[in-house]
């Protein structure tokens, strides 16, 4: 009994990792896939720990409360590369509004949100950037990593668990504003510049040409900087599960 209790909670764990994590969890994945994975990935994980046998509660309490404590730790592990790649997204979705292509967003099937083609360009250059450096490895050894230092079954910190989540969704916040930030001050600049040649030379009539010039020069920032900027995003992705 003690060693299905044990199993269970390594189930858990890894379920919601594989919740979480921008590979795994997404809905293109079947179902029976995502839990044949589970199912692979918990037996390993629960090998490679040395097969622990617990001692099951007495109480339901006990019993929800370790529960719930296992699903949080696999939770925040997979949310910290979601949260950035999701900057990625975000950087778009400003990119799109800076230039004007936001007037075609529609809702995404997939997360129920509204979406762009710039964000979701975006943010699936992230994501294969991330996977091609490892993302799924790191997400591996990151789970058995964390039943070493956080053994299922005690009393982990989730405090500080939910502390590290904060900081990292503040971070990624930061993040989209840092990778969208060129483009935008490119794009800025070159309203600024338009409205300085209008003011000056007002009979050219450069008012139509604003968004014209704005597409263009967006564009063109965005062809620039873009690979270079969804490769560091999803270097940051994989680099989330380093801190075990």
């Amino acid at each position: 009994m003690g060693t299905l209790y044990g199993f269970l909670l390594v189930l858990i764990r890894t379920a919601g990792l594989a919740i979480s994590i921008p590979t795994w969890g997404a809905r293109q994945v079947p179902m029976r896939v995502r839990l044949g994975l589970v199912f692979v990935l918990s037996f390993a994980v629960y090998q490679a720990a040395g097969a622990p046998q617990l001692e099951v509660p007495d109480t339901l309490p006990q019993l929800i409360g370790a529960s719930v404590a296992e699903t949080v730790i696999g939770l925040i592990g997979g949310l910290a590369a979601r949260f950035t790649l999701e900057a990625a997204g975000a950087a778009g979705a400003m990119v799109s509004t800076a230039t004007g292509l936001s007037y075609g967003a529609l809702v995404d099937p997939m997360n129920g949100a509204e979406s762009n083609a710039l964000s979701q360009i975006l943010r699936f250059a992230a994501l294969a950037a991330a996977i091609e450096l490892g993302l799924h490895r790191e997400a591996v050894m990151w789970l058995i990593d964390s039943i070493h230092s956080a053994p299922v079954g005690g009393t982990p910190g989730i405090e500080d668990a939910l502390v590290r989540a904060f900081t990292q969704s503040v971070y990624c916040a930061a993040l989209a504003v840092r990778v969208a930030f060129p483009v935008l001050g490119l794009v800025g600049a070159s309203y600024l510049a338009l409205g300085a040649i209008g003011r000056v030379v007002p009979q050219l009539g450069l008012q139509n040409l604003g968004f014209s010039v704005a597409v263009l020069v967006g564009g063109a920032a965005l062809y620039a900087l873009a690979p270079e900027a969804a490769h560091r995003v999803g270097a940051l992705a994989a680099q989330t599960f380093w801190v075990r």
